[in-house]
């Protein structure tokens, strides 16, 4: 066994070597009677802290995203996982997967703690950025030309986003496979007069809009 001296409500002290440690105090009664009380039970083990990390994660505008963690080192070699909202709050208990999803609105911060024999490390933060996503483009209009041959097509925008023309796929949505141009003006050779094209506005972080044809 294993005796600290110190008084009072606390104390602090290194306990020499790894096991198991039974805590009592000595207590005086009212009558004058001293008593030796349980109070708890500390558990060291020989293990190295318990660290990981994860990347952090961006979006463009409102969905799901996923958290991983990894370079997990220390305790006994084998790993729990628990994930935690900005307010620590557990989204999703301890288990041995270490990947958490999630649909995300705005930005927000989320917090990982990794487990291993009883230990576990500080919380690991992590962020998840949501990027707007731009305005779509407005007013498209054809300025000249005639079908089969090239036509002036421009839009009205504001800002420094990019546009991006795309032609239709056989369901008749934009088939961003098939860009034909990029800028508020382009010039297009249109095939026939129900010829749909698409524009999108695009950020520099490289958001996009809805497609508007």
């Amino acid at each position: 066994s294993v005796e600290i001296e110190g008084t009072g409500n606390s104390i602090e002290a290194e306990l020499p070597d790894v096991g198991t440690y039974k805590i009592m105090a000595e207590k005086t009664d009212n009558v004058g009677a001293v008593k030796k009380v349980e109070c708890g039970i500390i558990v060291i083990n020989r293990y190295e802290k318990i660290e990981g990390a994860v990347d952090a994660v961006e979006r463009c505008g409102e969905g799901s995203i996923t958290l991983t963690a990894k370079n997990a080192a220390g305790g006994n070699g084998t790993y729990q996982y628990e994930w935690y909202d900005f307010n620590k709050a557990v989204v999703k208990p301890k288990g041995e997967e270490t990947s958490f999803s999630t649909t995300v609105r705005e930005t927000k911060d989320f917090y990982l703690k990794i487990f291993s024999d009883g230990c576990e490390s500080d919380f690991i933060p992590v962020k998840a950025t949501v990027n707007p996503l731009p305005a779509a483009p407005t007013n498209l209009k054809v300025m000249s030309g005639f079908i089969g041959s090239p036509s002036k097509i421009s839009l009205t925008a504001t800002g420094n986003n990019t546009y991006r023309w795309y032609k239709s796929n056989s369901q008749g949505t934009a088939d961003f496979a098939e860009m034909i141009g990029e800028g508020r003006e382009i010039s297009y050779t249109v095939s026939s007069s129900n010829e749909k094209i698409w524009v999108v506005a695009v950020t520099k972080l490289g958001c996009q809009s809805t497609p508007v044809s």
